[in-house]
């Protein structure tokens, strides 16, 4: 067993989640240069170095989110008022922000979670009643328990650690419940002034959601794996290789280079006297940099090879990075083609997020109803994503109009699927369209013969 972790103590497979989640945190900041050998050597062999950690786990991560997320989810329910209740929520939580962060740290550190919290509303705040709101906890200094498909629901716990001032500050989620406890060095002391000690909940479940992303750690398959696991030594060796470049160019200020035939004077020297322009031989050899050339274009290229094998290994499209060599994409088809390698990851952790929001949001609906001291309802709700990262009008348009010529779609449809209407504006526009449409003639008065 473990050090205690605030009121709970954890176990050895815990304690270690743990610590991988803050090495995985540290990956993407200014603190990598800690787990980074080859800087912590160049470090102690010379005087001066730059760190030049470029963050390419960051921008997997945020390439990751913007895939899946360029616009806010969309959240329906058949009941309008329900429904309005649901686009107050969304409003509360900022959901497109909050969709986004999601979906960033769950790939980031392979977990996230989202807690429905009851927040004051309006500018009087102490005499109204507290509304639920949706928010994101990411997984560093978080232990769950009872999160497999097999562990019964009311059984889950999950406790959460943050830092305010000297106090380390854990809130613990159970059933029906949320308890807070404070401690200062590892010894229990009393809650800061507004956190109460405990809250029921008055709910059979925690208000938490477990975000797991859809690549499974081999020893805990209950949690997830992040995208960038097990890339972080390619990472240091694109630093490594950055500084390796700016030593060369720091030290051969003046390097050797390879010269056409007539550039040399009588003396074997550079005919740089009266000109600063050297002609280029017949065979079109002209001056070559004999340092920056072999070493110099060795490191570029290496350079582009792993950033390639970190493309591949965290199924990550070049062209989401603006590196695709192919050319451009005329289409959404042809943009579907270049980003293939990352639409398999797109729709896992799309099918993550849905199944989240759903659950959420029913939650956050079930607690609005026991803070107005109703009865706590059952929802139907629905989740799109909508993939408008590589939608194309022409395509759309095209498929539509195909399936019309099959007589596979109705009007409606087609209305509602080529403009994204919905409620009264499609039909308004059905209507329109509708009316617009002449007649069928009447048979044996064809072509002006009676």
């Amino acid at each position: 067993m473990s050090e205690p972790f605030g009121p709970w103590t954890l176990t050895d497979l815990e304690d270690k989640r743990l610590k991988a989640y803050t090495k995985l945190n540290d990956l993407i900041s200014r603190r990598a240069a800690e787990h980074d050998q080859l800087f912590q050597r160049d470090k102690n062999e010379q005087r001066q170095v730059p760190q030049l950690y470029v963050n390419l786990p960051g921008l997997v991560c945020r390439a990751a989110a913007d895939l899946v997320l360029s616009q806010p989810p969309t959240i329906s329910a058949e009941d309008e008022a329900v429904q309005e209740r649901i686009d107050a929520l969304a409003a509360r939580s900022k959901l497109h922000r909050l969709s986004w962060r999601s979906v960033y740290w769950t790939c980031a550190l392979g977990d996230a979670y989202l807690t429905v919290a009851d927040v004051p509303q309006g500018a009087q705040s102490a005499k109204q009643k507290p509304l639920p709101v949706l928010t994101l906890r990411r997984a560093i200094g978080t232990v769950a328990r009872g999160v497999r498909a097999e562990d019964p629901p009311h059984l889950r716990q999950f406790l959460f650690r943050s830092k305010l001032g000297a106090v380390d500050l854990f809130t613990e989620h159970t059933a029906g419940a949320i308890q807070h406890y404070a401690y200062t060095g590892g010894t229990k002391a009393k809650l800061p002034e507004g956190y109460a000690e405990r809250i029921e909940t008055k709910e059979a479940l925690p208000l938490v959601i477990h975000l797991a992303a859809w690549r499974e750690r081999d020893e805990d398959e209950a949690f997830g794996e992040s995208d960038f696991e097990g890339t972080e030594d390619l990472v240091f060796e694109v630093a490594n290789r950055l500084r390796q470049i700016q030593r060369i160019l720091d030290r051969h200020a003046e390097p050797p280079m390879n010269v056409p035939d007539g550039v040399l004077d009588e003396t074997s020297q550079l005919a740089v006297r009266t000109r600063k322009v050297f002609e280029r031989g017949v065979d079109g050899a002209g001056m070559e940099y004999v340092t920056w050339q072999s070493q110099l274009g060795e490191a570029y290229n290496e350079i582009d090879r792993l950033v390639k094998l970190i493309s591949l290994m965290t199924e990550t499209p070049a062209a989401l990075w603006g590196m695709d060599e192919a050319g451009q994409a005329e289409s959404g088809r042809a943009l579907k083609f270049k980003l293939l390698s990352g639409l398999g990851k797109a729709r896992r952790t799309g099918g993550m997020l849905r199944e989240a929001l759903i659950e959420a949001v029913n939650m956050a609906l079930r607690r609005e109803d026991v803070l107005a001291g109703k009865k706590p309802g059952e929802y139907e709700i629905e989740v799109a994503l909508p993939e408008t990262f590589i939608a194309d009008e022409m395509d759309t348009a095209d498929y539509i109009e195909r399936m019309r010529r099959a007589q596979a779609m109705s009007a409606r449809r087609a209305v509602e699927l080529g403009q994204g209407l919905t409620g009264d504006d499609l039909e308004q526009e059905v209507a329109a369209i509708e009316s617009e449409v002449a007649p069928p003639p009447v048979p044996g008065l064809e072509g002006g013969r009676f």
